[in-house]
């Protein structure tokens, strides 16, 4: 994620959508990311 404009954009639509901060989003988006991954690590290793 480098913060591009679109990505700005899609943070600020669904901030507004589900009525949080954008903030808020980007941690959800960051902490789903880094769970998925710790996942797909875990059974990469197995």
């Amino acid at each position: 994620m480098d913060g591009s404009y679109r990505e700005r954009k899609t943070y600020k639509m669904i901030a507004h959508e589900y009525e949080v901060s954008e903030g808020t989003v980007k941690a959800g988006v960051s902490r789903g990311l880094a769970y998925l991954r710790k996942k797909y690590n875990k059974t990469a290793t197995n």
